[in-house]
């Protein structure tokens, strides 16, 4: 992660960066994204930080943080309008995604990260993206769902695509300055 602030003339806008699967973190194992991709540059994109305002999606409110692991997921859950029992389907510009509750407790395992005040930005993102490319790594393709929200938050959500479905399984906040650096990959859908 990089960390750092990223000023403005006449704006200071923050970025919420969310996309699909820079890496795969599941069970320990780690999955990395092929470098010698096309990059934003080479589809005559602009910088995210140099963008006026109206790129830029009023963000949802944050949430409190959970006490614990159990009240952290119950948020989660709830932000997300699922159940322990109950999926959502979500229908993106470009794909379905299926959202499962069983794939969403690692999400708040870290209690200092409070990774559950983020999660009202992850619809809006999957829903309204400012792009989506396909990105390719070590084991396949996935898409990356990037959001552009003003405001103070950056978010990072990883999906990873699996023979029964798509599915939701790891958020994370970071920092704005890495967004161009994920913005590789085959451009699939863009707004402006």
């Amino acid at each position: 992660m990089f960390y750092g602030t990223v000023f403005f003339s006449k704006l200071n806008i923050n970025v919420l960066f969310l996309y699909l699967s820079i890496r795969h973190f599941y069970y320990g194992e780690v999955t990395i994204k092929i470098l010698s991709q096309k990059s934003y540059k080479d589809y005559n994109r602009s910088d995210v930080r140099c963008l006026g305002d109206d790129f830029f999606q009023e963000p949802p409110k944050l949430l409190p943080s959970g006490k614990n692991k159990q009240s952290a997921f119950l948020i989660l859950k709830t932000a997300l309008g699922i159940t322990t029992e109950s999926e959502k389907l979500i229908i993106t510009p470009v794909q379905e995604i299926v959202i499962k509750p069983n794939l969403l407790l690692h999400i708040v395992q870290k209690r200092n990260d409070a990774r559950e005040k983020y999660a009202n930005f992850i619809i809006p993102t999957l829903i309204n993206p400012f792009e989506v490319y396909n990105t390719e790594y070590e084991d396949g393709f996935r898409n990356q769902y990037i959001g552009l929200f003003k405001g103070t938050s950056n978010i990072l959500v990883v999906i990873k695509t699996s023979s029964d479905g798509n599915l939701f399984w790891n958020m994370m906040h970071t920092d704005k300055r890495i967004i161009n650096k994920h913005r590789v990959g085959e451009l699939i859908y863009y707004t402006k």
